[in-house]
C-alpha cells in the first residue's frame, strides 16, 4: 500500500516488490505483527483495493496491531463526490470510480465504496474511539485511535411470539443453546409454552408475554391489536427497563408486531435492538388495508442489524421494505451434522416434514406420488407433521387408493431416526412467504437428497447438493421423485452431507450471528 511513497520513521509496506517496500505484505492475510506493537498506522488509498470481507478484516488487524491510543489514520475515494464532480466527465468519473490496473494489475482495481457512516461502523466494531471523518477533494480522511476499553460481552435478551413451532422458533433455539455454551447470558420473552420450557432447559431466564399481538392477521387480529396496544406498550417498557437494569445490552427481535412494538421503546432506553427477518414481505405488508407497510416503515431504519436467512428474502428487504443494505446481514440457518450419513433403507421411502397446510404443498405430493406408485408400487411415502389439513389429507389418500403406502405419524419427535427411515426428502412450499425451509437443510445434513418445488429460496437452498429442483405441478414433481429414486448410489447422500456441512454447520452459522451481535454491542459499548 505504501508504494512509492516512502515515510520516514515508517515500516513501509506493499505487495509489490518493485516499489522497494521494507516489507512485503499481504494485506488479505495476518498481519506480520505482535498484538499491541505499532504505535501508528497510516493506510492511504488501499482499503478500496480490497473486498469488503477484506477489508474488514484488516481494519479488525490493525486494531490488534495497535497499541491502546494508538493512531489510525485512513483515507479512501468519496465516491458520492467523485459522481457530482465528474458527471460531465463520465470517463474520469469510471477510472475514479472504479481504479486503474494499468501499472497496478489487479491489485488497481477498487473493489469496494464506503460512505462516512459505512466507516465509522467498521471502525467502532473493531474498537477505535474518536472518530474523525472530514473531506479532502475525491476522498474521505479518517483518524481515530485505538480504544483501551475491552469490549462489552453481549447479554441477549430474545423476544420471540410464535403461534407455533417452526423451522424460525428451531434455529433461534439453536442459537440460544449456542450462546448458553459460550455461558452468555440469554434471557427471553415469549407467549409459547414449548420455547418457554426449552429455554429454561438451556439456562434462560425466561418470561411468559400474556398476549398476543397480530396485526398481520385478519381484521379481528388486527381491533384485538389495537385494543391490546396500551397495555402491550406498558408491559414492554416495564420489561425492557427491567432487562437493562438486569445488564441485558442487545435486543433480538423476530415476531412482526413485536418489532414495531418493542423497537422504539429499545432505542428510547437506549437498547440496541437486532432484527430476525425470515420471509419476503409483500404479502404481509398487503394486509389490513397496508398498515403493516406503513408501520414497518416508519421503524426501519432503527433497528442496528437485520438477519435475514436466505438472498430471496434480502431483495424483498431493499426493495418491498427499503431498509438499508448497510443493515442487512444474510446468514442461513443451520442444523446439527450427524458424525455419519445413515444408509439407505432397504425400502423406498419419500419423507416430507412440515406443518400440514395448503401453502406447504402435501396435496401436490400426494397427487405426484400417486403417478409415481404407478410405476414403483413398492415406493412408500412418510409425510410427517400436524396442522389443519391433517384430516383432508388423510380423506385424499384413501380417494387416490394410497392408504397402504403412505403415513402420517404426526409430529416427529426424533427427527434423525426419520431420515435414516427415509431414501429421498419431498419439499413441496407452495407459501408466497417462504424465507427458507430449515427443514431441507436437515434432510441434506442428514445425507438425505432433496426434491424440492422450486419457489421462493428453494434453488438458492439447495445449491449443488446433487438435489432436484421441479415445477409446481404433479407430473413434474413426480419426473423429480423417480428419477432421484432411480438412483441407487450413495454419491448423492454424501453429496447431499457434505454441501449441508458446508453451508448449513450450525455451529459455523451460529458463530456468525453471534458475530452481528457482539459487534452491535460494540458500536453501543
Amino acid at each position: 500500500g505504501a508504494g512509492l511513497d516512502h515515510r520516514l520513521g515508517f515500516i513501509n509496506a506493499d505487495i509489490d516488490p518493485g516499489t522497494k517496500p521494507d516489507q512485503i505484505i499481504d494485506v488479505t492475510k495476518a498481519l506480520p505483527f505482535k498484538t499491541a506493537s505499532v504505535s501508528e498506522v497510516l493506510l492511504s488509498d488501499v482499503l478500496e483495493h480490497l473486498t469488503r470481507e477484506d477489508g474488514e478484516k484488516l481494519v479488525g488487524e490493525i486494531s490488534r496491531v495497535l497499541q491502546p491510543n494508538g493512531q489510525f489514520s485512513l483515507r479512501v475515494p468519496n465516491i458520492l463526490q467523485i459522481t457530482r464532480q465528474f458527471k460531465a466527465d463520465p470517463a474520469v468519473m469510471m477510472e475514479f470510480a472504479y481504479g486503474t490496473t494499468a501499472k497496478n494489475g489487479h491489485w488497481g482495481a477498487h473493489k469496494y465504496g464506503y460512505t462516512p457512516e459505512t466507516l465509522e461502523r467498521v471502525l467502532k466494531i473493531n474498537a477505535f474511539k474518536n472518530v474523525q471523518i472530514t473531506t479532502e477533494t475525491t476522498n474521505f480522511v479518517v483518524t481515530c485511535q485505538k480504544s483501551h476499553n475491552p469490549a462489552a460481552v453481549p447479554n441477549i435478551l430474545v423476544i420471540e411470539q410464535a403461534p407455533d413451532w417452526g423451522g424460525a422458533e428451531e434455529w433461534m433455539t439453536t442459537l440460544v443453546s449456542g450462546w448458553r455454551k459460550q455461558k452468555l447470558t440469554v434471557s427471553g420473552l415469549t407467549n409459547l409454552p414449548k420455547l418457554q420450557i426449552t429455554w429454561r432447559k438451556l439456562g434462560a431466564k425466561v418470561i411468559h408475554i400474556p398476549f398476543v399481538l397480530d396485526i398481520i392477521g385478519n381484521y379481528k387480529g388486527l381491533l384485538k391489536s389495537i385494543i391490546l396496544f396500551p397495555y402491550a406498550l406498558w408491559w414492554y417498557r416495564r420489561a425492557l427497563r427491567r432487562a437493562k437494569q438486569s445488564g441485558v445490552n442487545c435486543v433480538v427481535a423476530s415476531g412482526f408486531s413485536e418489532k414495531l412494538l418493542i423497537t422504539p421503546i429499545a432505542k428510547r432506553l437506549g437498547l440496541p435492538v437486532v432484527w430476525f427477518e425470515y420471509g419476503p414481505l409483500p404479502t404481509v405488508f398487503a394486509k389490513n388495508w397496508y398498515l403493516p407497510k406503513v408501520l414497518y416503515r416508519a421503524v426501519k431504519d432503527m433497528p442496528e442489524a437485520v438477519i435475514t436467512i436466505s438472498e430471496h428474502t434480502k431483495q424483498s428487504l431493499i426493495t418491498d421494505a427499503r431498509v438499508s443494505l448497510a443493515r442487512i446481514h444474510v446468514i442461513a440457518p443451520g442444523t446439527a451434522i450427524p458424525k455419519s450419513i445413515p444408509l439407505k433403507s432397504k425400502i423406498s421411502t419419500i419423507g416430507h416434514l412440515s406443518r400440514l397446510t395448503p401453502e406447504k404443498g402435501q396435496r401436490l405430493l400426494l397427487a405426484a406420488f400417486a403417478l409415481v406408485h404407478k410405476k414403483l408400487p413398492e415406493v412408500k411415502l412418510i409425510i410427517a407433521g400436524r396442522g389443519p389439513d391433517n384430516a383432508y389429507l388423510e380423506s385424499l389418500t384413501k380417494k387416490l387408493g394410497l392408504e397402504d403406502s403412505v403415513m402420517f405419524p404426526g409430529f416427529i419427535q426424533d427427527k434423525p431416526a426419520f431420515f435414516k427411515a427415509i431414501s429421498v426428502f419431498a419439499f413441496t412450499s407452495l407459501w408466497p412467504m417462504e424465507g427458507f425451509g430449515l427443514v431441507m437443510a436437515e434432510a441434506m445434513a442428514n445425507g438425505r437428497p432433496v426434491v424440492a418445488v422450486d419457489n421462493g429460496p428453494a434453488q438458492e437452498v439447495v445449491g449443488d447438493s446433487g438435489g432436484i429442483l421441479t415445477k409446481a405441478n404433479p407430473r413434474s414433481l413426480a419426473w423429480g421423485l423417480f428419477a432421484m429414486l432411480s438412483d441407487n448410489s450413495q454419491a448423492k447422500n454424501r453429496q447431499a452431507a457434505a454441501y449441508a456441512n458446508r453451508h448449513y454447520n450450525a455451529t459455523i452459522q451460529g458463530r456468525l450471528v453471534t458475530k452481528v451481535i457482539a459487534d452491535v454491542v460494540k458500536l453501543y459499548s
